[in-house]
C-alpha cells in the first residue's frame, strides 16, 4: 500500500466576529500522524456577506508553486510562505467551493449561478464557463459577455422574433438549482455534482456530451470518480461512501471525536461530524470534519488507518483539501 500524502487542509471557523479567526490553513503530514498552521485567517479584508462570506478558505491547488484558494467571491494567490500575493475576480464569482487544474486551466464553482468558470493561468484571465439549472442542458459562455440562449420547457433553443435565424439572447440568470460543490476533469471530461443533486454529471469538453450516473445516496460533497466508481461525502450523514456503477462498495462513518468537544451549542451552526472535503490517492480516501480533524481510509478497513486532530473547537470546520506533493499517476481507472 503506498505511503500517506502530505496535504494541505482548510478550516473555517463559524460563529465568529469581525477580528477573530475565521479558520486557516494547516500541514498536515498524514504519515507521521503531525501538524502545523501554517495561516490565520483573520484579514481586515474578510467579506461578510451571506453563507459565511470569506471566512474561511474554502477549495485549493498548488500551481507552479504557488497555492491558489477559493474564498466566496475571490480566488486567492499565496505564495510559498503562504503570503497572500493576489486574487481574482468575476461578477459571476459567488459561493465557491472546490477548484481543479487541467491542462493549465482553473475550473472553479460558482454555485449561486450553476456555474463552473475556467481561468486560464498562463495569461491569467477567466475564459469561459458553463451553467447547468437543473432541467435545463448545459449552457456555455463567454465571460466577458455571460449570455445564454433562451430554451422553451422543451429544452429546445428559442428563436429570435426579429431574425429567425439567430437564438434569442439573454443574460446569464442567478439560480443555485445544484448547489455545486465538487468538479474534477480527467480525459477531457468535466465531473461535477452538489448538496442538492442527486447524480453525478459528466461534460465532454470537446464535444459538449452529457452525461449523469446516479449517486447511491442524493445530496452530497466532494463527489469525483475514484478507481472503477465514485466516491463522495454526505457532510450532515458523517459519513463516506464509494460506489461502483449502481452499488455500494465502502460505506465509512465519520469516527466520534476523542475527547470532550468544546463550544457546542444546540442553537448553533457548527456540528460535529459535518464531513467535507476530500483528496484521493491510489489506495486511500483522506476526508476532513468537525471539530477540525483529517481521517484516511483504504478499502481494506471501516476504521481510518490515521487520523490527525487539528482542533477539539466544534466551530473549526474541515472546508477544503489538497495534497501538496501530489502523484502524477492518475487514480482514475474507468472511462467514458
Amino acid at each position: 500500500m503506498s505511503e500517506l500524502p502530505k496535504i494541505l487542509v482548510s478550516s473555517v471557523i463559524r460563529s465568529t466576529n469581525r477580528g477573530d479567526s475565521h479558520g486557516g490553513l494547516y500541514v498536515v503530514d498524514l504519515e507521521k500522524g503531525s501538524h502545523e498552521q501554517v495561516l490565520d485567517w483573520k484579514y481586515d479584508h474578510i467579506n461578510w456577506d451571506r453563507g459565511g462570506g470569506d471566512r474561511g478558505l474554502r477549495g485549493l491547488v498548488f500551481y507552479k508553486g504557488e497555492l491558489y484558494a477559493a474564498g466566496a467571491r475571490s480566488i486567492f494567490v499565496f505564495d510559498k510562505n503562504y503570503n497572500l500575493v493576489r486574487q481574482y475576480r468575476h461578477n459571476l464569482l459567488a459561493g465557491t467551493h472546490e477548484l481543479f487544474i487541467y491542462n493549465d486551466i482553473l475550473f472553479s464553482i460558482s454555485n449561486e449561478y450553476d456555474v463552473i468558470m475556467t481561468f486560464d493561468l498562463k495569461i491569467n484571465q477567466w475564459i469561459y464557463g458553463f451553467q447547468h439549472t437543473m432541467g435545463l442542458p448545459i449552457a456555455v459562455f463567454d465571460t466577458e459577455t455571460p449570455m445564454i440562449p433562451d430554451m422553451d420547457e422543451k429544452g429546445d433553443v428559442i428563436m429570435d422574433e426579429n431574425d429567425p435565424t439567430q437564438p434569442k439572447w439573454t443574460m446569464l440568470p442567478k439560480e443555485d438549482t445544484l448547489h455545486i460543490d465538487s468538479v474534477s476533469v480527467y480525459n477531457n471530461w468535466m465531473f461535477y455534482s452538489g448538496s442538492k443533486a442527486d447524480h453525478l454529471y459528466a461534460l465532454n469538453l470537446e464535444t459538449q456530451q452529457h452525461l449523469a450516473l446516479k449517486l447511491f445516496f442524493p445530496f452530497t460533497h466532494n463527489a469525483q470518480p475514484w478507481k472503477d466508481g465514485v466516491a463522495f461525502n454526505r457532510s450532515v450523514e458523517s459519513d463516506t461512501c464509494y460506489q461502483v456503477q449502481n452499488d455500494l462498495v465502502k460505506h465509512w462513518k465519520t469516527p466520534a471525536f476523542p475527547t470532550p468537544v468544546k463550544n457546542y451549542s444546540y442553537d448553533d451552526h457548527a456540528r460535529i461530524g459535518y464531513t467535507r472535503g476530500m483528496v484521493l490517492t491510489e489506495d486511500h480516501v483522506i476526508v476532513g470534519t468537525s471539530p477540525a480533524s483529517v481521517h484516511a481510509y483504504s478499502l481494506d478497513s471501516d476504521l481510518p488507518v490515521q487520523s490527525v486532530y487539528l482542533s477539539d473547537d466544534v466551530r473549526n470546520s474541515v472546508c477544503g483539501m489538497c495534497a501538496i506533493d501530489p502523484s502524477e499517476e492518475s487514480h482514475v481507472k474507468w472511462s467514458l
